[in-house]
């Protein structure tokens, strides 16, 4: 089943992208600014100010995460938003699966008295 919320068209670009959801957020909670949703983000609004531009699209998936769960975003459009700005899609990317051998691995050793 398909989300409405989720934009379908017109935003070819990262920077229009971007500022769509931004504006959107903005408009559902008024109290928004753009200087508080960079902070709970954890990104500095001098630089999501130059991606909304489309001056540069020099983000990384782990800002754009933290952007994505401020804004809201659905899976889908996280996922969109992360395919126009150049990365592989997170749906497509296998996540590692944790066995027995690779926890034993990862454990250190304890001394013994």
């Amino acid at each position: 089943m398909k989300n409405e919320n989720v934009v379908d068209d017109g935003y070819e670009e990262f920077g229009d992208l971007l500022t769509y959801y931004v504006e959107r957020e903005q408009k559902r909670h008024r109290d928004h600014s753009l200087g508080e949703i960079t902070v709970t983000a954890g990104v500095d609004v001098g630089h999501l100010s130059t991606l909304m531009r489309g001056v540069r699209i020099t983000a990384t998936t782990r800002a754009l995460v933290r952007l994505a769960l401020v804004l809201r975003l659905e899976p889908e459009e996280l996922d969109r938003l992360i395919l126009a700005a150049g990365y592989s899609s997170l749906a497509k990317t296998e996540k590692p699966r944790l066995t027995k051998t690779k926890l034993n691995r990862t454990k250190t050793a304890t001394p013994k008295p």
